[in-house]
This record gives structure tokens, C-alpha cells and sequence, in this order.
């Protein structure tokens, strides 16, 4: 973009003041007055302005808090739920007046170019600035508010400013808008370009606005922390500070090359440019995200079965998100991801599997859609963490890899089995399907015939009995383990078979035996898991099996693997 065309650019940076705490005072009103902080954890993440008055930061544990004003009103805000509803209703307003996009539950840029230069073209009589305003006189340091109506002679008005005028009063339009139709006040930034708005939005809060003329840009960087920067993080910052940068002004004495030779030319163009106030990346609406997750910070957490309760209390709001983004994209993920933060560090692992199917299916229980995606996050969990000791600070369960085409995603149950069954070396295999075939005369397959005459292809199967009924008198799901269970004692004959016995279920195969050593008893390993799951894991052979597994396996009595031969008998 050439420089002429970026000083006709007018971008706008919305951010909802305190927005929580704003969102929780919408929904009692009472509060309105009092001082409100609104809580995650241990700690008071954000607070209004009367709280901020009285000495109440964000990001300060509730005790401190709570002695620094005691009248403080806590609200939990765990739950993002009606955040994220009430951000939607927000980004619509804002979408009406350009391009928008999103850059978080409380901020938004929006390109209103086009707006601007609609008035113009109309000529539509503009002589005043709305809010505050860096460059208008001499101080560019303060910006200078503006009220009334004022004629600043526009004739001898450069044109980027006199763009950035009607801009003034479009946003006064706007977050007079946003008010109106959804009650939240907004402050925001207006530059040519995102990155100044995004600057700029945060002088004048709340409620407020800023515009910053371009004769103003290079006075308001100059004493600014590098951090400041949007995309310097602290590892960046602390990369700076090692050739002598801290200040914006630091960093503008830093030729190209030197940036480039140390940051790779990519990231180098862009700190050099930056630092000067340029910014030519567009306004993008990049519809819906990339990924969906939800993630929970604690103190510490140092065991499978903490990391297990934690995913439990996430999972149902992932499946909500998931659920929610389907009505409204129909788009489908292809995979399941879980990162995780340890303590004292800034680094996320993460790692993803398939995503199994029936963990998108809204036709099945919540609480069976809910097990499978635990089980498959702890598979990957315990794949990198299981038998070492560790302290995760942040655990975050999510979705990416979304797919319009949701065809694609039937591939998602032959994908998840290989990663189930993809055990450490030395494991073996039994495949039990064959027996199975014979019993299954009331079940009906989307996909071939037969789903188990050719296991890799993608299927959906559906299992049912006419002559079981739920305590609501509805048709009861037929078990795949009550299924092999009725074959087992076949099965069991074929002495020469491998010793993994596996079960497939709607798709997905589940290891129910595994063998590390000669002697398994399943029995033992369920009732240890009812009476310890933290240590089930380490007291038992088994190095893992799903609960969802085990809630199977409970239908099946004195479940045991002597050398190769298998016994059990019927409940």
C-alpha cells in the first residue's frame, strides 16, 4: 500500500470499558454505583471504575482486594457464557458501519474508510472534531478535547486530518449505537492505520475517544516502553533489552539491517516500521476463529486425576462452544487439542489427536460426548506427562482444524482409533470384530453395509435393541461391550490370538485390555479406580484406560488375561 493511500485510511479501535464488570452491572442493575470486581480463581481479573477509584487494580488477589476496599462486590466470572453472547450482540452493531475484526470478546477494529469517504463525496458538512484529539495544538504529548462546534478552517486542512475529523464523528455515532441497542459504553482509538488506533484507544478512558493526527505520531511513540508495541511480547521485550532497548525511542536508532540480522527479516521490517508509526496490514474480517478452547489457571496442579477434574469441569463448556459455532458456521473440527503451561513458565505444550466423531454428535448424551473427549485429552496427557512429576499452572482443552465440509469429518473415528490404539512398542493386537459380526442383526450403519469387513474406512454406527427401554420407556443404545461380552467366550477359544482385546463403539475403538506384563486383572484395576483414581494409575498394570472404558467394562464380571487365554463370564 502506498503511503498516499495509508493517510486516507481511517481505522477505529473499539474496546468495551471494564467489560465484565460492565456486563455483570447490566444484569443487576442495583450495582451500578457500588464498587464491582468480578473474579476467576483466586484473583479479581477485572473491576469497574468506581472499584479502580477506590485503589482496586485488575489482576490482584481477592484478599488484597478486599483490604484495599472492603465494600467490594465479588462476582464469579468463570463462566463466559454470557460474555461471549453479549460480545456478539456488541460486534454486530460494530459490523454495520465497516470491516470488522475481531480481537477479543471486548475489542474490535474497524475500518470505516469507506464511511468517511461516502461524506465526503456527499459533502456533507463537517467542521468540528468529536473527543479528544493528539496534534491539535502544539502539545502532542496531551490531547486536547473538544466541545461544541468549532471551525478549524478546513480549506488549509491536510486531507489525512480532515478524514480523521469525519471520522471523529462517525465513531461518536457509533459507540452512541452500541449503547443504545446493547447498553455497553466503549472507548476507541482513530488513526490511519490499526496499530496507532489500537495506541491511542487506551488514553482517554472510559467512555472516551481519541484521534491522533499523523504530525502527532512520532512525539506520542517516542517515550513509550517497547512492550507497547502490539505483537511485542515479554520474550520479544526481553530480546530487545539484550542490544540496549527499552523505549520506543530506543528501538527507531536500531538501523534495519541489525533488526533483520537478529530477528529474521519477517519480524525486522516490522519492528522497524512500527517504531515509526507505520502500519499498513489490513483490516481483516477473518470470520470465525481458527480454533475453539477453554482453559482454567490454578496455583498448581501436579497429578492425572487434578488434571482429569479440571478437564472435567472444561469439557461441558467446550461442547457448548462447539456446539454453539456449528448452528451458526456448519463447520465441523477435524482435530482435539489439549496445551498446558507449566508453572513458572510462559510456554505452552500442546499437543491434538482426531477429534472423535461422537464428541460433535448432539444426538448423544452430553455426559457420553463429554467422557470421550476427557478420555482422549488424558490419552494425550498422560502420553506426555504419565511417570514423570510436573506442575501445570494453565490446562486448556479445545478444537481446531474446522472443516465446512463436514463429510470430512466422518474420517475423524477411523483417525482416533489408530491414535487409541497407537501404543508403545511391544503391544499386541486381537481383533475381535469377526465374532461380533453374527451379533449385531439390529444395528443400522450410515456408510457400507458391513462397518467391520473394512475397519479403515469412515463410518458412523449406530447401535440399538427394540426390547430394552430407558426408565423414560425410550429405546436404550445397545452396549458394544454387552455385544462382546455375548461373544466373548468364542472369542476366547481362539488361543493362538493376540492378547489387545479391542472393542469398537460407534466408530471408535477402545483399548479394554492392555498387557505390559503377563498377569492383567481389569476387576482390579476398576475397583482401584473407584477407590483411588489418583493412584489406579501406578498401584495396577494398566497403564491406561478411559473411564468411559471402564464404565463398559462394569458389564462384564471377572474380566482376566492368563497367558493367551480369556475368561469372563456374563453379569
Amino acid at each position: 500500500m502506498e503511503e498516499g493511500q495509508a493517510s486516507e485510511r481511517v481505522v477505529a479501535h473499539f474496546d468495551v470499558d471494564c467489560f465484565y464488570a460492565q456486563a455483570e452491572i447490566l444484569r443487576h442493575p442495583d450495582l451500578q454505583e457500588r464498587p464491582v470486581g468480578v473474579t476467576q480463581k483466586f484473583l479479581v481479573v477485572t473491576c469497574n471504575y468506581v472499584a479502580r477509584q477506590l485503589g482496586v487494580p485488575k489482576m490482584v488477589p481477592i484478599q488484597e482486594a478486599k483490604r484495599r476496599c472492603p465494600d467490594l462486590v465479588l462476582i464469579n466470572g468463570e463462566d463466559l457464557t454470557p460474555y461471549r453472547a453479549s460480545s456478539k450482540e456488541i460486534l454486530k452493531v460494530l459490523g454495520r458501519f465497516g470491516t470488522l475484526e475481531r480481537r477479543g470478546l471486548d475489542e474490535a477494529a474497524v475500518d470505516i474508510t469507506m464511511q468517511v469517504l461516502r461524506r465526503v463525496r456527499l459533502k456533507c458538512p463537517v467542521n468540528s472534531f468529536s473527543g479528544h484529539v493528539l496534534g491539535l495544538d502544539d502539545n502532542y504529548l496531551q490531547a486536547t478535547e473538544v466541545s461544541g462546534f468549532c471551525n478549524y478552517g478546513t480549506a488549509n486542512m491536510a486531507r489525512g486530518d480532515y478524514l480523521l475529523m469525519i471520522g471523529s464523528q462517525i465513531v461518536m455515532e457509533i459507540r452512541t449505537a452500541v449503547e443504545k441497542e446493547t447498553g455497553f459504553r466503549c472507548s476507541c482509538g482513530i488513526a490511519n492505520n490499526k496499530m496507532l488506533a489500537k495506541l491511542v484507544c487506551s488514553i482517554n478512558k472510559p467512555n472516551k475517544q481519541t484521534c491522533i493526527l499523523q504530525s502527532a505520531v512520532m512525539a506520542f511513540l517516542d517515550p513509550l516502553a517497547v512492550h507497547k508495541l502490539p505483537g511485542v511480547g515479554h520474550r520479544m521485550e526481553s530480546l530487545l533489552k539484550e542490544i540496549g532497548v527499552e523505549t520506543i525511542s530506543d528501538l527507531q536508532k536500531v538501523p534495519m539491517w541489525q533488526l533483520c540480522a537478529k530477528f529474521g527479516d519477517r519480524i525486522g521490517m516490522f519492528l522497524y516500521n512500527s517504531c515509526r508509526g507505520v502500519d499498513h496490514s489490513p483490516v481483516q474480517d477473518k470470520g470465525p476463529p481458527k480454533s475453539l478452547s477453554v482453559e482454567d489457571s490454578f496455583r498448581s496442579c501436579t497429578s492425572l486425576k487434578q488434571v482429569e477434574d479440571i478437564l472435567r469441569s472444561l469439557a461441558p463448556d467446550l461442547l457448548a462452544r462447539l456446539d454453539g459455532d456449528k448452528e451458526e458456521t456448519g463447520r465441523q473440527p477435524k482435530l482435539l487439542t489439549v496445551k498446558w503451561r507449566h508453572k513458572g513458565s510462559w510456554n505452552f505444550t500442546s499437543a491434538s489427536a482426531p477429534m472423535p466423531m461422537e464428541v460433535l454428535l448432539t444426538t448423544l448424551p452430553s455426559e457420553k460426548r463429554q467422557e470421550i473427549a476427557i478420555d482422549v485429552a488424558m490419552k494425550l496427557i498422560f502420553q506426555n506427562l504419565g511417570g514423570r512429576s510436573f506442575c501445570l499452572g494453565v490446562l486448556n482443552i479445545g478444537a481446531a482444524n474446522f472443516s465446512d465440509n463436514q463429510k470430512t469429518n466422518l474420517c475423524a473415528s477411523h483417525d482416533i482409533r489408530s491414535f487409541l490404539n497407537n501404543s508403545k512398542s511391544g503391544r499386541y493386537e486381537r481383533n475381535v470384530t469377526s465374532t461380533l459380526k453374527s451379533s449385531i442383526s439390529g444395528c443400522s450403519f450410515e456408510g457400507e453395509d458391513d462397518p467391520f469387513l473394512n475397519s479403515s474406512s469412515a463410518k458412523s454406527v449406530s447401535y440399538s435393541s427394540d426390547n430394552k427401554t430407558d426408565i423414560h420407556g425410550s429405546p436404550q443404545q445397545q452396549s458394544i461391550s454387552e455385544l462382546y461380552t455375548m461373544q466373548l467366550q468364542d472369542a476366547s477359544s481362539n488361543s493362538d490370538e493376540e492378547e489387545l482385546v479391542q472393542v469398537e463403539s460407534a466408530g471408535i475403538y477402545r483399548n479394554i485390555f492392555e498387557r505390559p506384563n503377563s498377569n492383567i486383572n481389569c476387576a482390579a484395576y476398576t475397583e482401584a479406580m473407584a477407590m483411588d483414581p489418583s493412584t489406579a494409575y501406578k498401584n495396577t498394570s494398566i497403564n491406561w484406560l478411559p473411564e468411559t472404558v471402564l464404565q463398559d467394562a462394569k458389564l462384564i464380571d471377572g474380566i482376566q488375561l492368563e497367558g493367551n487365554h480369556v475368561e469372563a463370564s456374563r453379569n
